[in-house]
Parts: C-alpha cells; structure tokens; sequence
C-alpha cells in the first residue's frame, strides 16, 4: 500500500457529522472563519461554502474578507443567525489558499485567517493516481462530447415533470405554460408544490452525476444563484449500485435516472453517480472520496442538508457499509439492501468449488452434499461464480469493458496489456508487485478446512472431506484455477485492513432498511 493513501484513510477517519471538523481559525476569538462544503483541507473545484461568524449585532459592512489578498466581501451575505455570514468564494488556486477576515470594532481591529486546500475537481484527493487507460462515455450520457483527458462535460440543467399517468415526462418549457397532465406533490413537510423536478448533470472526479431536486422554474430564482425551492425538505438521498466491476471507463447514466419517485415525491433531493455504481469500479475509496467531493458540491449549491442517507442493495450495500467506516460522516444514515459481508472470500471459494465439482463424481457429490460444503441454498454458489468470480480474471475482456479490445492483457500475445482484476481497480491502495508489475492480490486459501461444516454434521465423510482439501486449488495472478493452494500478498492483505476495505462494521450509523425487501417510511 502506498503511504500516500495510508495516509489518507488516517486523515479522513476524522470526518464526522456533516463536515463538522471544518478547518477553523481564530486568531481572535470574537471572529471565526470555517468551511461548510467540506474540511479545509479537502475542497475541490475551486471554491467553497464559508462561514464567518462575529460577534452579536455585528453588521456585514464592518467586515472585509480577502482570498489571496483579493478582497471578496461581496459574496458574503447575512446567514441564518445573527453576525453570521455565508458565501460562496470561488476563484481559489490549486493548493493553498489563505482566507483572510477582518473586522472593525471601537476603533480596535479584530482578524481570523484559514487555510483552504484547493483540489481540482478532475480529482483525484485521496484515492491516488486515476487508472489509464480510461474511456469517455459523456456521448453516451447525452452530455455531449468530453471537454478534456479527464471526461469532463458541461454542466446542464434540465426538467421534468410528474404526469397523471404516473410517469415523469421532459419539461421543454420550464417557463412556459404548465402542462395539462401536471399532478401536485405533498412532501413528508407537509407542503403541496407542483411535481416538476430539476436535474443538475455535470462531471465530477471523472464521474457523471445527477442531482434531481424539486423545483418550481416559474418561482422567480435566477438560475445562476439558484436556491432550492420551498419543496426540497433539507434531507439528501445517495443512491449507490450494485455489481462487482473493473471497467476501465467512466459509466454511463442518463437524467431520468435520477428521477426516483421515491424520494422525490417526498421532498428529498436525489444524487447518482456512474462513480457510486460498484459494477464500474469497485473501490470503495475512490467511491468515497467521489461522494466527498459529489456532497461539497450540492452542499455549495443548494445548502447543508439536514442529513444524508444512502440507498441501495448488493454491490450498493456494500459501498454504503464501506464507505461509512472509511469516510466517517459522508452518510448519516443507511438503506442497505441484500447485504452481506465478507463477499470477497465467498465468491471467489465459490469458484474453487464450482470448479472441484465439475471434476468429482456427481454420484459421490450430490446436490445435497455440495449445498452442505457450499452454506447457501442451491444453485446460490453457482450463481456467484457466473457473476463475479471473472472480476479474478485477468483476460476477461468484457469485464474491462473497453471499446478498444485490444488493450486488454493476455500473457502471450500482449502481456503488457490491462488486467480486468479488482486488484487491478485497488492498486494504488494494494500497491504493486516489483517483480511482476501486476497489483498485489490478498486473495488466500492457505490452511482453510473447505468442508468442516458438513463433516461435523455429518453431511459428508471424512475421506470425502479429505479428497475436497486435498483437490481445492486455488487462483494464480491471473485468476487461473492451479491445483496448488495459494497464499495472499502480505503487503496487499494488510492493506486491506488498514484502508478499511475490509468490511468490520466500524461505522456507527443508524440503518434504516437491512436485508428485507419492499417500501418503508421515511420521515
């Protein structure tokens, strides 16, 4: 692993709240500077939510504050409390910016400066290096083609509408006349507002997001200082996708994706990601610090949301768990759904398994026999090793997912090639094999007693037992079976469990929806 990454799991371990670790200066105490969009030190984009508090009954005209010596009071304006004044300050440098607040009181100056680290919004922050080769899929977004190296698109906004027919339809003319099928919602706040939603699509961290947020167009607010309408209820939802993916591209989503009725109807704004989908990548960390930097930007837009809540099963469960013990805070709540742990280890047993059976004899290892070896009901293993034991293969082409299928690694006609492995997704938290220049792989097998279960229910024989342990196998750098057993790279198993990847339940935030199916009620 390298330190660089080590280093940031230990910086982001102490997010709580929603950013409630802000970087705070005061070098006097009647003034205080803070960031609301993120901490200080991990802004993006150039510019960020602050706050300046000073002392009761103080008057925006008595205060100055400077970026870089460049003065920007303008963009302060009253907050919601007394003496409390928020902006938008842009225009910060990659780097080190330095926010100057200054203020005049009985002929005594009082002052409070904060450092703010600026990273571009391209990223990365936290996660290491982006992965090359990496295709563009803005054209097939609908966002146009991209504008540089990194698949940045424009941003856009469009909207739509709710129908009687239970439908959302595109809304062409926002501030034109109201259609005919348009039907009212009433949020959780109990306002009734016209059901038209706004979708803010854009790029972030190489990803495609969707903000889709209730919003009446005809309501007066300038689109370029827009302020949510009075249909938002303060509360975000997150949704995070399934799979098990090593695609070496940016994803693809489209606006109506993020029209959830679920949620929408409710009040919530509602946020997807290509990033947020675990079928593309599969890294946890750079999920998360996708997330960081997706919730920075909303929270500069729209405002501090009340609280913010995942949603989503599978591979979507998975990134809600793992995320909330890396990055601390991100989530306030969590939706998880056909969640399990430990899926790593599972599925790619299964593949062993499925392998040993395809050779043993179907008249010693019967269907009831294998289901007691395997744990699950049957056909369950089965199953995982169609879907997720290729993401251990590294010649699997259409997991890569590239358009360019010659790009993919093979050992003989291109061994330079990409290598379609999850360890491939997590090299810069793994780091890589000097000798081989492949990422390191934790994947081990070494003194596992497949089986154990089943023998001592009495489910199996011990020869039986014995044939399975003695015939398992396991997987070589490139997922191959190999009769031998295989041990994991230490460097790499460590990694794992310094990163957080390894799901110990550490995150210590309430769970809304757990391995159940159907609608609950969100308040």
């Amino acid at each position: 692993m390298k330190n660089g990454v080590r280093l940031a799991m230990a910086l982001v371990i102490s997010m709580c709240g929603v950013f409630s670790i802000e970087g705070l200066s005061q070098t006097a105490s009647r003034l205080q500077i803070r960031v609301l969009s993120s901490r200080a030190d991990l802004v993006s984009g150039g510019d960020a939510l602050i706050e300046v508090k000073a002392p009761a009954g103080t008057d925006l005209s008595r205060l100055t504050l400077t970026l870089n010596g460049r003065e920007v009071t303008a963009m302060l304006k009253s907050g919601p409390q007394n003496a409390v004044f928020h902006g938008l300050i842009g225009g910060m440098a990659v780097g080190v910016n330095t926010l100057l607040a200054k203020m005049k009181s009985s002929g005594k100056a009082a002052a409070a400066s904060l450092k703010v680290v600026n990273h571009p919004i391209t990223g990365p922050i936290l996660s290491g290096p982006h992965m090359k080769p990496y295709e563009c899929r803005t054209v097939e977004s609908g966002m146009g083609q991209p504008l540089d190296a990194d698949c940045s698109a424009a941003r856009r906004i469009e909207y739509f509408y709710r129908a009687k027919d239970n439908t959302f339809k595109p809304l062409n003319d926002p501030s034109g006349t109201r259609p005919a099928d348009l039907v009212n919602t009433t949020t959780n706040d109990g306002k009734t507002v016209p059901y038209i939603v706004r979708v803010d699509s854009g790029t972030i961290n190489r990803s495609i997001y969707r903000i889709a947020i209730l919003d009446d167009p005809k309501s007066g607010a300038a689109s370029d200082a827009w302020m949510p309408g009075e249909g938002w209820n303060r509360k975000l939802s997150v949704s995070f996708g399934g799979g098990a993916g090593t695609q070496y591209n940016q994803g693809v989503n489209q606006a109506n994706n993020a029209l959830n009725h679920l949620f929408l109807s409710r009040g919530f704004a509602f946020m997807i990601s290509t990033e947020l989908v675990n079928q593309q990548h599969g890294n946890a960390v750079l999920q998360g610090e996708t997330l960081m930097m997706l919730k920075e930007f909303f929270i500069e837009r729209y405002g501090v949301p009340k609280w913010t809540v995942g949603f989503g099963g599978s591979g979507g469960a998975i990134q809600q768990l793992v995320i909330t013990q890396i990055y601390p805070g991100l989530l306030d709540g969590l939706q998880p759904s056909a969640s399990f742990p430990d899926s790593t280890l599972h599925t790619a047993d299964c593949g062993l398994l499925q392998n040993f059976w395809r050779k043993a004899d179907p008249k010693i290892w019967t269907k009831e026999k294998r289901a007691a070896v395997e744990g699950y009901t049957d056909g369950t293993c089965a199953a995982w090793e169609r879907s997720f034991v290729p993401v251990l293969t590294a010649t699997n082409a259409k997991g890569c997912a590239l358009n360019d299928a010659s790009k993919v690694y093979d050992p003989v006609k291109n061994p330079g090639g990409v290598r379609c492995t999850m360890q491939e997704m997590r090299v810069n938290i793994y780091g890589r094999d000097p000798k081989t220049g492949f990422a390191r792989k934790p994947q081990d097998n070494v003194g596992w007693e497949y089986g154990l279960a089943a023998l001592n229910s009495g489910a199996i024989s011990v020869d039986e037992f014995l044939d399975l342990n003695e015939k398992i196998g396991g997987n070589d750098i490139d997922g191959n079976f190999i009769p031998q057993r295989v041990a994991g790279d230490p460097v790499a198993l460590r990694a794992v469990y310094d990163s957080g990847l390894m799901n110990s339940g550490a995150g210590d935030w309430p769970m809304f929806r757990s391995c159940i199916s159907g609608l609950i009620r969100i308040q």
